[in-house]
This record gives structure tokens, C-alpha cells and sequence, in this order.
């Protein structure tokens, strides 16, 4: 026989067509049924319409089954006051947004971490941590980050990775070092270091632009006139000592046969008037990731042009799946105008004239089109949205339609061998780090060309010989809500460093 809190949740859920379908399991009643049948009900993973699961004040749970991976619509998850060591990899299938697990007895979290892109917030205060996975770096849409009370000597360095990163807490560790390179977390406004075993701090801490609080009490060091600073709470007088009297990185002394360093291919540049804007309306359950970023200052010609065209066809076959993964696009972005609408609108009220097309018709009218020309290809794109009553179409300001995501361009905004500026945009339905994959590869790729030149034809077409190297501008984008809520901008300066990296 079921336990009845789990049979009433699935009512519940059964009953609900909006809002959030939670369930709490917690406290002595259920501590002492899984005590008595040696695990939790297995029903439980059944409930697949879940969007919040809290597993509390639990000391008799010592397993979390692998079966939780079932729970597919899970967004928030609570695992607090149980005796659990080990996290499932299967875990970390879910698109979970906020994980709770505080005050257990984790001693370490599986490289599978890696793959749960949806993550915001995660909380793993009270536990037995002495390190974290690389793969933890690649947790980009991360903006609190709380490991209070855990067992780290050195600070971890994949959190100086994160580039959404807003709060961080790390006080009540014997933290013994931490890592200079938290300046270039730009977002940081908190960051608690209190309670640990610092002598002395990198003085590129103070340098962090949006910091609102920094929390050092509690640890022994060195310089006492900074301990008593310190103990007067004013950031302002903290950051201004760091800067002052922290030890500066050493560095390296240049030899005298050392090669200059590679010019830069790419520089972020946000425009003068403002980062553009992408809003989005509607597309969460037709194809809800979309991420872009605009490339200035290409010369093309027809050489360059056409291999511009064909890197698209090659990321496409590879990187994007067969575009089962992502899809993305390249718009002339002097022919356009910010700011962007990605929406879901049915396909008889889509109208614009495709790219290779003369007339203009509806996207339903296109997909007719598709089916009495046999075009197995684009069927198998268009079989992608097919099935729903409204399908994803990014519209500028001027409600022309840029594309038709995956299927096909709009011949509005096609590029040509005399674009210079291009609007680079991705969408895809399984997760944001993948449209972000895409564009990186291809900005890449389009940055090598423009100094190493392909075949018999460059980017360059002017006579460039002893020119002094010009990199490309790339503008990042910035995707939001309706009600303006970021979802994400792309690319920021550690992306960008990445991408000048051969």
C-alpha cells in the first residue's frame, strides 16, 4: 500500500493545471516509514508532474534512488537533515532551477553536476565537501552559490568560472587560500568568507565592480590594523586596504627570446547606445532557449562568402545534431532593427517571404509548399514544430520575420558577400549552454578566417600586408522576459578570452 501523502500529491497534480505541484515528505512520521521499509515510496518517482520536492528533517534516508531522475518537470528540490553521503549521477538529468541540500553528510558531488545547465541556485551548506568537480564551472546560469560550513581548505577554483555569479558563501570552512582570479566574476555583490583560516587576501578582491558586501570576520590575519578595519563593517575602508596593502600577484619575467603574444582575433565592444535586446513571448513550451550576439567589422568576398555559408552547414550537420540539438541563424544586422521578439504565434498568422523565396506567403502556406516539393531535409526540420498549435519566429522591431526556428530564414535579413555586420542568433529545445556552444563555435571560427584567410580568398579584401591587425567587435545581446527579467547575455569577457584562445 502506497503512503497516503504520496497518493494525495498525485491527486493533486492530477487536479492541477497551473502553478506549482510541490510535495514535502519530512519529519519523525516518515522518517520512521523509511525506517521500517528501508526506503522512501516508490511511487514516489511516478510523480512526474512535479515541480517542487522537498525530502526534510529526514535521518533515517541514507540513499537518494536513482529513479529520482524520472521526476522530469522537477524545478526546485530539497534534500536537508538526512544522513545521504552520495548524490545519484541520474540526478542531474533534471532541469532542476534551485537545489536545496543543506546539513547532510555529502562528501562529494559526481561529475554529472556538469549537466544540470538549469541550476540558480544551489545550497550545500552543512556538509562534508573538501573539493568540487571541474565540470562545476560548467554551471554558467548559476547566481547563488552557498558551500557554508563544509570542509574546504583551498578555495575552489570553478567558482571564479561562474559568470552569473552574484552570491557567494563560503564562511565556516578551514579556508586556508583563495584564488585571485574572483575578480573577473564581475557580477559578485556578496561574498562571505567569514569563519575560515585566511591569513591574507588577493588584493584583485577589491577590485570586483558591483560588490555590496564582503563578510572577513573570524579569521586570523596577518595584518592586525585590517582585522580591526574589518570588525568596523565598512566596505568602502575594507576594499580601499585591500588595494593597498594585499600582496600583488607575482609575475613572470618576460625572456628575452619570448614571442610577443597573438593579436587578438575578437574584442567585446558593447555599443555606445546600449546592449540590444531580445524579448521573448510566450516560447517556453515550443522551443523556450534562444541566446545571440552580433559580429562587427567583416570583409567578405566570394571565397570568404561562401565558406561564411558552408561553416554554417558543417555546424549544423555536426555540433547542432542535424539541427535536433540547436539551430541558429545569420541576419545582416544593417538590415534590421533591435529590438528582437522571439515568439510562438500560429503558423497561419507567420507571414514573410522565406529565404530562396520571391513571394510572400504564411509559414503553413511554406510548410505545403515543403510537402508537395518532397524536400526530405526541411521535412525533417519542420517535423520539429509541426505537431503544436504555435510555432517559434524571432521578429525585429519592424515585425519582419528573421527566422522560422529550425526550418528556415526569412529572406528579409539574408546576408551577402557585402555584409559586414551580422546578428548570430541560436535557439534550441534541450538547454541555454548549447545555444551558447554554437555561437561561440561559430564566432570562432569566423574570427580565424578573418587573419588566416582561407584557400585563395580572406576576410580581408583590401591589400592588408603589413596592416596592423583590426579585430572583430562582438556585441553581446542580452535575452529577457516579458517583464525584462535577464535570461541571458551572451558572451561576456571570460567567453570572449575563450574564444581568442587557439
Amino acid at each position: 500500500m502506497g503512503w497516503p501523502e504520496i497518493d494525495a500529491a498525485k491527486e493533486h497534480v492530477l487536479s492541477t493545471l497551473k502553478g506549482k505541484r510541490d510535495l514535502k515528505l519530512s519529519g519523525e512520521k516518515i522518517a520512521k516509514r523509511i525506517a521500517d521499509e528501508g526506503q522512501i515510496d516508490p511511487n514516489l518517482w511516478k510523480l512526474a508532474d512535479l515541480t517542487k520536492l522537498e525530502l526534510s528533517a529526514l535521518p533515517t534516508l541514507t540513499t537518494l534512488a536513482p529513479q529520482v531522475c524520472l521526476l522530469e518537470n522537477l524545478m526546485e528540490f530539497i534534500l536537508s537533515g538526512t544522513k545521504i553521503t552520495q548524490l545519484p549521477p541520474q540526478l542531474f538529468q533534471l532541469h532542476i532551477r534551485n537545489f536545496i541540500a543543506e546539513n547532510n553528510q555529502i562528501t562529494e558531488l559526481p561529475k554529472e553536476i556538469g549537466t544540470m545547465k538549469t541550476l540558480q541556485v544551489v545550497n550545500f551548506s552543512g556538509n562534508k565537501l573538501t573539493r568540487l568537480p571541474d565540470e562545476f564551472a560548467q554551471l554558467t546560469e548559476l547566481i547563488s552559490v552557498n558551500f557554508a560550513h563544509n570542509a574546504f581548505e583551498a578555495f575552489p577554483n570553478q567558482l571564479a568560472k561562474l559568470p552569473r555569479l552574484s552570491t557567494l558563501i563560503l564562511c565556516h570552512n578551514p579556508l586556508k587560500t583563495m584564488n585571485s582570479d574572483l575578480d573577473e566574476v564581475a557580477t559578485l555583490t556578496s561574498v562571505d568568507l567569514s569563519s575560515n583560516q585566511l591569513t591574507e587576501l588577493p588584493g584583485e578582491l577589491a577590485d570586483l565592480p558591483k560588490l555590496k558586501e564582503l563578510k572577513l570576520e573570524d579569521n586570523p590575519f596577518k595584518d592586525k590594523k585590517f582585522i580591526k578595519i574589518i570588525k568596523e563593517n565598512k566596505l568602502k575602508n575594507i576594499t580601499l586596504h585591500l588595494k593597498r596593502s594585499a600582496p600583488k600577484p607575482k609575475k613572470q619575467e618576460k625572456q628575452e627570446d619570448e614571442e610577443p603574444p597573438a593579436p587578438k582575433r575578437l574584442k567585446l565592444q558593447p555599443p555606445a547606445g546600449g546592449v540590444q535586446r531580445m524579448v521573448l513571448h510566450k516560447t517556453q513550451t515550443v522551443r523556450p532557449f534562444i541566446a545571440a550576439c552580433i559580429v562587427r567589422g567583416l570583409k567578405l568576398n566570394e571565397t570568404s562568402f561562401k565558406r561564411f555559408i558552408d561553416l554554417q552547414t558543417e555546424i549544423h550537420q555536426k555540433l547542432c545534431n542535424k539541427r535536433t540539438l540547436a539551430a541558429f541563424g545569420t541576419h545582416d544586422a544593417k538590415l534590421i532593427e533591435a529590438p528582437y521578439s522571439y515568439e510562438a504565434v500560429a503558423p497561419a498568422d507567420i507571414k514573410f517571404v522565406p529565404l530562396r523565396e520571391e513571394t510572400e506567403m504564411t509559414a503553413l502556406d511554406f510548410a505545403t509548399r515543403l510537402q508537395q516539393a518532397g524536400d526530405e531535409t526541411a521535412l525533417k526540420y519542420l517535423g520539429a514544430i509541426k505537431a503544436n498549435k504555435l510555432w517559434p519566429v524571432l521578429y525585429d522591431n519592424r515585425r519582419e520575420v528573421l527566422s522560422l526556428p529550425p526550418v528556415i530564414n526569412g529572406r528579409y535579413s539574408q546576408c551577402s558577400v557585402d555584409t559586414t555586420d551580422v546578428l548570430i542568433e541560436c535557439s534550441s529545445t534541450k538547454d541555454m549552454q548549447i545555444c551558447k556552444d554554437v555561437l561561440g563555435a561559430f564566432v570562432k571560427a569566423i574570427s580565424k578566417f578573418s587573419t588566416d584567410g582561407i584557400g585563395e580568398g580572406k576576410w580581408q579584401t583590401d591589400d592588408d600586408e603589413a596592416k596592423e591587425h583590426v579585430p572583430l567587435i562582438v556585441e553581446p545581446v542580452e535575452v529577457v522576459t516579458e517583464d525584462g527579467h535577464l535570461k541571458v547575455k551572451y558572451p561576456n569577457h571570460r567567453e570572449v578570452d575563450e574564444l581568442n584562445e587557439d
